[in-house]
Order: structure tokens, then sequence, then C-alpha cells
């Protein structure tokens, strides 16, 4: 009597066995799947924000370096005049701001940007911080929504500052189909 009872336990434990062994193989398998591809809108969106960030970032470095903010406002009205006489002007607006988070010179066509403290955006002093691009989604005060990117600008591995592009999401859904959860998940860094 009790060898049969043995073997029912042992038979409860090789079955629970087997269900922890395919519960931990099916767990890792699915663990493994890769995200989903980006959409061909999240990839067009992606170039056209590396491309101005390659395009613009060593022209502000080279100013911000030299500690020339009225340089800085030359080279941002050259790189906006250029891109309209080649018939590709920017789609999004442009802001400098110096290594502490402190505007310098933009595009904005509002107000004059000049002095204004960004410090207090989280995206702004992660950027800074970490020495990366980052990404958010952002309101102006009439509810209108903005994809920022910040881009760290860095010269001889000094911090400088930052660029930062501002793209109303109304015009990205327009011209690129890009959804605001599909910008926020794309990954801008290199």
């Amino acid at each position: 009597m009790r060898g049969c009872h043995l073997e029912k336990m042992d038979r409860n434990a090789s079955g629970l066995f087997l269900l922890c062994s395919f519960l931990i193989l099916f767990l890792s398998l699915s663990a493994c799947q890769p995200a989903h591809p980006p959409s061909n809108a999240a990839v067009a969106f992606k170039k056209e924000v590396r491309d101005n960030i390659e395009k613009l970032s060593p022209l502000f470095a080279d100013a911000l370096l030299k500690g020339n903010q009225k340089q800085v406002e030359t080279v941002l009205m050259r790189a906006c005049a250029e891109a309209e006489q080649t018939g590709k002007p920017f789609s999004c607006g442009v802001a400098i701001l110096d290594k502490n988070g402190i505007s310098i010179t933009s595009t904005s066509p509002r107000k004059p940007s000049r002095g204004i403290d960004y410090s207090h955006y989280e995206s702004i002093t992660k950027s800074l911080r970490e020495k990366r691009i980052v990404h958010t989604r952002l309101f102006l005060q009439d509810g209108t929504k903005i994809f920022a990117i910040s881009s760290p600008l860095v010269k001889e591995g000094k911090l400088l500052g930052l660029l930062v592009l501002g793209y109303f999401s109304t015009e990205v859904q327009r011209n690129w189909g890009l959804t605001e959860a599909e910008f926020l998940e794309i990954n801008f860094n290199p």
C-alpha cells in the first residue's frame, strides 16, 4: 500500500515538473519575441528628424564652442535661408538651448524666446544629464500639441547645449501619418 502512495506522489511530481517546464519554455519564448517593427510612417519621420539633427548639430556646436550667442543666431538664420533656397524648408521649429537649458535663439513664430528657462522640463534635463536624444509630447498654453526632440550639442567631448526640434502633432499626422503612440515609441538615438 505504501508503494502505491509513493508511485502516485512520483507521478504527481513528474506531472508538476512537466507543467512547470512547459510554462517556463512558453514564457521564455513569448518574452523573446521581437517588438513589432516600426511603421513606414515612423521610419520616414525618424529619418526626417535624424537628417535635421545631423545637418544642424555640427553648425551649432561650432558656434556654441566659440561662446558667441550672436553667431548662434546667425547660423540659425543662415540654415533656414539655405533650406528655403533649396526648396526644403524645415518642417519643424528649431531652438538652441545652452548647457543650462536656457534658450539662446529659435525659429518660433511666436514671441522671441531668448533667455527662457526650460530647465524645469524633464525631457530637457534628462537630455542634458544623459547626453542623449530625448523626445516627448508637450502642450502649448492654447492646448496645441507639440512633439519635441532634444538632441545634445557636443564638441570635443564637451556638452555645449541642446538642439530642440518641435513639430506640431497635427502636421506630423498629416505629413507622415504618424500617430502620437508611434512617435513616443521611436528611438531617435543613433
